[in-house]
């Protein structure tokens, strides 16, 4: 519940704010806490010993994830490019 009132909360300063040049820094801002946050996540993944147990069933099954998503998107890119063209 927190986490969306932060979201709503800052949806509402940037709201108030949007006339005001603060766009820089709070896109600079946003971009050093989303590199904290990857490297937060790399150290944790890195020390999870559970993790490298079960590395070859990981792959195995992101590949197959990504296969479908972009099997998914290719031919519902077909068929959605098809309604636009008639």
């Amino acid at each position: 519940m927190s986490i969306l009132l932060f979201l709503v909360a800052g949806f509402a300063g940037g709201w108030l704010l949007r006339k005001k040049r603060v766009s820089a820094a709070a896109s600079r801002a946003a971009g050093l806490t989303v590199m904290i946050l990857l490297f937060s996540l790399g150290t944790e993944i890195g020390s999870d010993a559970e993790l490298y147990a079960g590395i070859g069933r990981l792959g195995f099954t992101g590949f197959i994830s990504a296969l479908f998503s972009v099997a998914g998107s290719i031919i519902l890119g077909a068929a959605f490019w098809k309604i636009i063209k008639k």
